[in-house]
């Protein structure tokens, strides 16, 4: 799966609302923010009407394995995400 290359602050998380111009958004012909595949994915959730799907996304960086999952936990890195997918 394909998710927006955003950029994480470390210091100050960041929530985006739907609204949002600031946050990122791939389209669905592809275009958008830059691109990356979703290295570990974790918990799932779907709306009551079925049409949106989120996701959590516990930490992001190149070469990640899910083997990398109890470093990150113990270190309680502040760099997971919340995805949102509209279908």
């Amino acid at each position: 799966m394909k998710v927006s290359d955003s950029k994480i602050n470390l210091q100050q998380p960041v929530v985006y609302a739907d609204s949002d111009a600031n946050a990122s958004e791939i389209a669905g012909d592809g275009s958008g923010t830059a691109i990356r595949n979703i290295a570990v994915c974790d918990n799932l959730g779907v709306s009551e009407d079925g049409r949106l799907i989120y996701f959590s996304e516990s930490f992001s960086y190149e070469n990640a394995l899910a083997d990398d999952a109890i470093d990150e936990a113990i270190a309680l890195a502040p760099n997971g995400r919340l995805w949102c997918y509209d279908t």
